[in-house]
């Protein structure tokens, strides 16, 4: 096992799902944010990185990656919450590749190199809507999660 593997595989798919996220501010948990004058955002977390030894020198890597989608409630387009939803879903692609991500400076073994491929494991995409969560807030919230593993 590797002591980087936690810090390569979070932020590769935090590259991921920032590159994926187009014209929408993603913030990353653990963050400071700033959302005021936005009218929609995303915000991305893992639960952590779960590495569980099989035999010898392979081990079994899973992260579930979390997204919340916060949008403002537009009386004018009921679906706009839901179309949101949609394109934070369709950026769970198959396969992430996983790099060698962080400060080479600090460690050599930074060095950007491909460390493995993670993929989907077998449960569905989840999607959870909270809708509006307070009365005082016009805006409606969601969470979309997946669950990515690899055997190294």
């Amino acid at each position: 096992m590797n002591e980087l593997w936690a810090q390569w595989f979070h932020a590769s798919l935090r590259k991921f799902f920032l590159d994926q996220a187009g014209s929408v501010t993603m913030h990353i948990e653990g963050e400071r944010r700033a959302t005021d004058g936005l009218t929609s955002w995303y915000e991305f977390r893992t639960g952590g990185v779960s590495i569980r030894p099989l035999t010898g020198n392979k081990y079994t890597v899973r992260i579930v990656v979390n997204i919340l989608v916060v949008t403002a409630i537009d009386d004018s387009d009921v679906f706009r919450h839901t179309g949101y939803v949609g394109k934070v879903a369709a950026m769970f692609d198959n396969a992430v590749s996983i790099y060698k991500l962080g400060d080479v400076s600090e460690d050599a073994r930074h060095d950007g190199s491909l460390l493995c491929c993670m993929h989907l494991d077998d449960e569905a995409i989840a999607v959870a809507n909270f809708g509006q969560i307070s009365a005082t807030m016009d805006q409606e919230q969601s969470s979309v999660q997946a669950t990515y593993d690899v055997t190294l």
